[in-house]
Formats: C-alpha cells, structure tokens, sequence
C-alpha cells in the first residue's frame, strides 16, 4: 500500500441491517471509477435509504494513469434486502466485477457452512439484526467472518471497510484482524442503546485499543467532515455516548494527514493534554533525580541536606515547568506560577516527606 489516493480501491461494506452502506459503496464507486459508471442519484432514487442523508453529488475522480476500476463488496444479511440489492445491481447494469453483492451475516468467528437466525424484515428496515430480531420471523443465512469472505473472494488487498451493524460492530472487527492490517479507512457505528448487543458487552476503549495495535487512530466522524480523535484523546464520558459513528485511519497514511486537519482546534487540545501529561511526568522524574544526587551528595559528606536545597530545587523545576507550557497551557502555567509566589508562605508545612507523599512513592507516617 502506497500513502497516496488510491488508484483502484477495494471497498468492504457489512451491513446486517440495510441502512446507508449501500449507498455509500456506490459513492465510492462513482468517485473513483474513471469511466463515470455509477451514480448515486440514480441509485439512491432506487432503492431504500436510512435516516442519514448522503449527498448524492459525487466529485470528478482524481485523475489516475491506471486502466484498473475499483471494486465494491457489500454484505447483507437480510434476504430481502439482499434481494433488492441484487434486482438493482442487475437493472443498472452493475453486476461486473466492480460491484459485488454477498448474502451473508458478518461475525467474530465461523466456520464452512455455519448458518445463522436472522429476522426476514421487509426491504429497508434498519431496526433488523442480530439484536433486533422479535418482530419478524427468523431464517436461516450464511455465517461468515470478514477474514473467510475477504479470503474466499481471493481479494489482493482492501483499501476502505464500512461496518453499520445494529449493534454487532465490535464481533465484526473481531472476525477482521487479518484484513484489518491492509485496510487504510474504517467506520463502525457504536450504538450502545440497543439491549442485548456486542456493545452492551464491550466498551469503546477496547474496541479503539485493538485498532491502536494495528496501527490506527480514531475520530468521532462529525457533521460536515469534522472529526474530534478518541485515540489520542480519550475520555471515560465516551463509554456514555448512546450512538455515533467512528472513523478510523492508519497512520502516516495520506487519510490519516486528512482527518488530522479536519479539526484544529480539538487537535492542539488534545495535544495540550498529551504534553501536560508528558510534562507532568518528566519533571516529576527530573525532581527526583536531582534530589537523590543532592541526597547522595549530602550522605557521603555525612550531613542531612536540610529544607533548604528541597525548597530551592522544587522552586527550579517547577519554574522550569511553568517555563515550557507558557505557550501550550496557560491556565496551568499560571497555577503553577502561584504555588512558586505562594511557597513560603501557603505552603510552610511542605516538607521533602509530605511532597514525597504526594507523589504517591511514601506511606503517610502514622500520627502518634
């Protein structure tokens, strides 16, 4: 994989319950095919939509040497909807190679011939899944994983994975770990309202953590392309957030330069955080460094250093703390501004033991 636009890419869309993937394997297809094949306004007047509304004008594909076209998997677990998807993709003439259509029910493991209950929900139902199952009458469908289908479809490489599942999303990335490591683009939805489902089961933060080790970072995809990073950024409250989707890229890849820009603002408060962190934590060790020495120094020359020296470097790192996020953190700069004017005087008992203390590395002494 090379970090630049992709000539032909490979496209993976799981959708066990019909909602807008369909629509935007199209786009894809009508953004990068340079013959101009495809159309989503044609498409999307065609077949049914979910609640998202996707803009049906599609750009000009970026200019490319290469003859080759790109590819599109869908999967679909409903039989109706994947019926319907079929009777379209054969009306509009896109059943080649370029669009491909599997009936399926997407998983964290399978083996051949595994099948599995899936309601037989009307054309269009978003509700219908694998959480989402007692209103309709069950069937049998074919149970994959993404790694068995990708290698049973013998596809070389995929560059973009779409996953929009009811709830199922953490199994799916699950069964993927393999394709994972090729893919360049990946959205999931988190929809932790739905009783019973993967992500009523499993957090965020593990889901993100497992995409980390393969290389990418994370963005909460907002309106108008605006993303705010969970991988970098991340915070307890996340877990709360009830249905949103997630936008992955790898890094260094020239996406990942994209997505990185599309918010400034949340991207130098993110940094600000991880540099307070990083700050915090190699002043803290630049303290105790040079207090040992100081107590080492003092020990050869069998005498107690005294309050002194402590006070004297705790004053010096803490300025030269202050000093480094004067541009990057200015309200923390100016609390720490304030205990170094304030340190004789608010803090008389601060003591080399009680500050040890608050660095959590000594018991408190017991009161007598």
């Amino acid at each position: 994989m090379t970090n630049s636009l992709p000539v032909c890419p490979a496209l993976f869309c799981c959708s066990l319950a019909e909602h807008n993937q369909h629509l935007e394997a199209i786009a894809w297809l009508e953004l990068f095919d340079q013959h101009r094949r495809f159309s989503l306004r044609k498409w999307s007047k065609a077949v049914p939509r979910g609640p998202c509304e996707l803009d049906p004008d599609i750009s000009a594909p970026p200019p490319v040497t290469s003859a080759k076209s790109p590819v599109a998997v869908c999967v679909e677990a409903a039989p109706r909807n994947y019926k319907l998807l079929r009777e379209k993709q054969k009306k509009f003439k896109y059943d080649g190679d370029a669009l491909r259509v599997v009936h399926a029910a997407a998983s964290d493991s399978a083996k051949p011939g595994d099948t599995i209950s899936f309601p037989d929900a009307p054309p269009g139902e978003e509700r219908a899944g694998l959480s989402h199952n007692e209103h309709w009458k069950l069937v049998k469908v074919p149970l994959e994983t993404v790694d068995t289908l990708v290698q049973r479809l013998r596809l070389p490489r995929v560059d973009a994975m779409l996953v929009d599942t009811e709830g199922a999303d953490p199994a799916i990335l699950a069964g993927s770990k393999q394709t994972l490591r090729m893919v360049r683009y990946l959205l999931f939805e988190v929809h932790r309202d739905i009783k019973g489902s993967h992500w009523s089961r499993q957090t965020l933060l593990s889901v993100v953590e497992m995409l980390d080790t393969l290389g990418f970072d994370c963005y909460w995809a907002g309106k108008s392309g605006s993303v705010a990073s969970v991988t970098q950024c991340y915070e307890a409250r996340f877990e709360t957030i009830k249905w949103s989707n997630v936008a992955c890229v790898k890094r260094g890849d020239v996406w990942w330069k994209v997505l990185e820009q599309r918010d400034p603002s949340h991207v130098v408060a993110c940094t600000a955080q991880l540099y307070e962190h990083l700050c915090n934590f190699l002043y803290r060790h630049q303290f105790l460094y040079a207090w040992h020495l100081i107590r080492s120094e003092a020990a050869e020359a069998e005498n107690a250093p005294g309050e002194g020296p402590f006070r004297e470097l705790l004053r010096n790192v803490l300025t030269e703390l202050a000093n480094s996020k004067r541009n990057v953190w200015q309200s923390l700069q100016q609390q720490v501004s304030l205990v170094l004017m304030t340190l004789d005087f608010q803090y008389p008992a601060l003591t080399e033991e009680s500050f040890m203390h608050i660095l959590h590395l000594t018991p408190p002494r017991a009161r007598l």
